[in-house]
């Protein structure tokens, strides 16, 4: 599935960024926001400071494969053959086949 444009994309970086900031910037932390919201970044100093610097991050994906991806550090293929199988564990018919 396509990733489609957020509203308020600014004020949601900010305010995820306020609260990172104030529990400690590790690095580690940061956003994924939809390509299409890239365009519409106005962000303050020091987010953009923090973002230069490597202490938060922003990552922009077109679909929710690329999501899965960044998330997990795995192809998508890889996390949905997992998923499958996880579920396969949970059907009473496929156990009856065994």
């Amino acid at each position: 599935g396509a990733v489609t444009a957020i509203g308020g994309v600014n004020d949601k970086i900010d305010g995820f960024f306020r609260i990172c900031r104030q529990r400690k910037l590790t690095g580690t932390q940061g956003v994924m926001i939809p390509e299409v919201n890239a365009k519409d970044l106005m962000l303050h100093e020091d987010i953009v400071a923090a973002v230069k610097a490597g202490k938060f991050h922003i990552y922009t994906i077109k679909n929710v494969r690329a999501g899965i991806e960044l998330m997990t550090g795995k192809r998508w293929q890889d996390v949905f053959a997992a998923v499958v199988k996880r579920l396969k564990e949970f059907d009473p018919e496929d156990k009856k086949k065994s």
